[in-house]
């Protein structure tokens, strides 16, 4: 992929972070006389491998899994946001019209594999993944018989990363005031993938306005879904590392912690990318809840949450009680953010942030 250096990522993070966003593929292969393309989820496993490991089937019937026969590399191609930009939207010129677009290309060499077993494995990661967003999650449970004659129509395969690149193309060799002026037009849109694209020129692109303005809505009884499925996304990556993903649990927690009158939906550009429940106590505040989905975190939008948390319990002299998945991200979060450890469990560590006034010693 002709890719210029302003535009090429190689961040192992940011690249294995895209593919799990965008996982819907493009696997391109040669049958030695033309090149042929399917379309399927894949699945990334990031430590298997120098670039990690891919993973899919796709239907017996269909020819190209014959092409891995070859030995040869194969290309996935994962696509981002893309859209449209007008030369209108620029300060200098003159200039033409253009397009901004991410994307990913992973190569490598496909296995197959027939292990029972393993098959069986990867059609429930496969689920897994994709239905533990939705309100009432599939469990994906049929007869044996029934599934067993299913899998022989598939060709289950993997594929080690062996080379992977990335690129994101937003801009960045414009001059800052025509990449502000496009990140303002694309932000004030109406279409989704207008501001999907704004929302990665804030990580990519130096603008000149700083990040962007949060606003907070409430929330009813009827929103419970909607923050379930914001929870398990957000969670999903730190919940699986320790062994512990099940959509399920997530929802019943939530259910049991469930305050619609503490809860704020956070929402940038009309949409809401996360939640946070703040509870006032007698003599503290418990955040029991904040959660950014992973489309929208390493832009700083939790910081900003948890700044507009804090001026608050600043305001009411009252300190802050959080817990906090051992071994998650949001550890070195909370405690860049002042928070000190005051106890831990076998999962979950404990913390508190007094305020910067000093304690409050009694409710007003």
């Amino acid at each position: 992929m002709y890719t210029p250096s302003a535009f090429r990522v190689e961040d192992p993070g940011k690249l294995a972070a895209f593919i799990r966003s965008h996982s819907f593929a493009t696997l391109i292969t040669h049958d030695g006389s033309a090149p042929f393309a399917s379309h399927l989820p894949m699945l990334l496993r990031p430590g298997e491998g120098s670039h990690g490991t891919l993973l899919s089937h796709m239907a017996r019937a269909n020819p190209q899994w014959q092409h891995f026969a070859s030995g040869s590399e194969v290309l996935a191609v994962f696509h981002g946001p893309h859209t449209y930009i007008s030369p209108s939207w620029y300060e200098t010129g003159p200039a033409v019209p253009t397009w901004n677009y991410a994307t990913v290309h992973a190569y490598g060499v496909p296995v197959i594999f027939r292990d029972h077993d393993r098959v069986v494995s990867l059609l429930q990661d496969t689920v897994s993944e994709y239905e533990s967003s939705l309100p009432q999650p599939w469990p994906g449970v049929l007869p044996e018989d029934y599934r067993d004659k299913l899998i022989h129509g598939i060709v289950a395969f993997e594929i080690p990363i062996t080379r992977i690149e990335g690129k994101f193309k937003l801009g960045q060799n414009r001059p800052p005031a025509d990449v502000q002026g496009v990140f303002d037009a694309l932000s004030r849109s109406g279409d989704p993938g207008d501001r999907a694209v704004a929302r990665m020129m804030l990580t990519e692109c130096e603008l000149q306005d700083g990040a962007p303005t949060l606003t907070y809505s409430s929330v009813t009884e009827s929103d419970f879904d909607e923050l379930a499925a914001l929870r398990i996304a957000a969670m999903r990556d730190s919940l699986e590392r320790v062994g512990r993903f099940d959509p399920d649990r997530a929802r019943e927690r939530l259910r049991n912690s469930f305050y619609p009158e503490h809860t704020r939906f956070v929402q940038w550009g009309g949409e809401r990318i996360g939640f946070y429940t703040f509870r006032p106590a007698a003599a503290c505040v418990h955040l029991d809840h904040l959660y950014i989905h992973p489309s929208s975190q390493s832009r700083g939008l939790g910081s900003q949450v948890i700044t507009h948390l804090l001026s608050q319990s600043d305001a009411s002299r009252l300190p802050v009680h959080l817990g906090a998945l051992r071994d998650s991200p949001s550890n070195r979060f909370y405690q860049r953010h002042g928070f000190v450890k005051t106890s831990e469990d076998e999962w979950d560590i404990y913390y508190v942030r007094m305020p910067k006034e000093g304690v409050r010693l009694a409710p007003p």
